[in-house]
């Protein structure tokens, strides 16, 4: 059958209540590729095989109060599994959440991996940047927070949490199961002025601030740039008393 001319045909597996989907699931399929080659080296056979989807998607938040609700990485929906995905604000914008997928085509789906939780809440906005991140567990300080003192502004602010994804194939070449460990996080925080990090901002103790910059220039103001992580354990279910 002939391909069809579509418009506004974005497909949301993970149905983001907070979220309204924008663009995705934009697949691209990928193959690998085994070869045999002739004595004199050149092919004379090949086969693919392991054929998988990923998916990007892109959502702007339609919730303007209080927290938005994010997945955890690692989910499974539709087949898809959840990699990562990264939320950021801008100064003139609403606030975007990007997330990456993946779906294998060949042998089984992803099933039963482990999942990952944020350590922070999301804050809820129209458009502008949050100034303090707070943490998940209402008895932590805040992951991030702005001094109330700081004459320096908030300029962009994006916070991620990513997974590492281990696949193994089946006897086939097709895909057998997986697994996720070792969950990232990452803040970068942008502002408008020449920040002083002992003084204008704090950041909570368990994330290492990993890069720090400044920009200047002769018809800008300064700038300062700020990137720290976190590592996460995977979400286990309490038991039962």
């Amino acid at each position: 059958m002939a391909g069809t001319v579509k418009f506004f045909d974005t497909t949301d597996p993970f149905s983001l209540a907070d979220w309204e989907i924008q663009t995705g699931p934009n697949p691209n399929r990928t193959k690998q590729r085994a070869q045999a080659l002739t004595k004199d080296g050149d092919e004379f056979a090949h086969a693919q095989y392991n054929a998988a989807d990923s998916g990007t998607f892109t959502y702007v938040a339609k919730k303007f109060t209080g927290f938005l609700a994010v997945p955890a990485v690692g989910t499974v929906t539709g087949g898809y599994h959840i990699d990562n995905w990264t939320v950021a604000y801008s100064q003139t914008g609403f606030p975007t959440l990007s997330l990456n997928a993946h779906k294998h085509v060949d042998g089984a789906a992803d099933a039963n991996c482990r999942v990952y939780n944020p350590s922070f809440k999301v804050p809820a906005r129209s458009i502008g940047v949050p100034s303090v991140i707070p943490a998940a567990d209402e008895n932590e300080d805040a992951i991030f927070e702005l001094d109330s003192g700081a004459v320096v502004g908030m300029r962009g602010l994006s916070l991620a949490l990513s997974v590492n994804h281990v696949d193994e194939m089946d006897a086939s070449g097709g895909h057998l199961a997986g697994d996720n460990y070792d969950g990232t996080e990452t803040l970068t925080a942008e502002f408008t002025g020449d920040v002083d990090p002992s003084t204008d901002y704090d950041l909570n103790s368990a994330w290492t601030d990993d890069s720090f910059s400044k920009s200047n220039g002769n018809t800008q103001a300064t700038t300062t740039s700020l990137t720290a992580t976190h590592h996460v354990a995977h979400y286990v279910a309490p038991t039962s008393p």
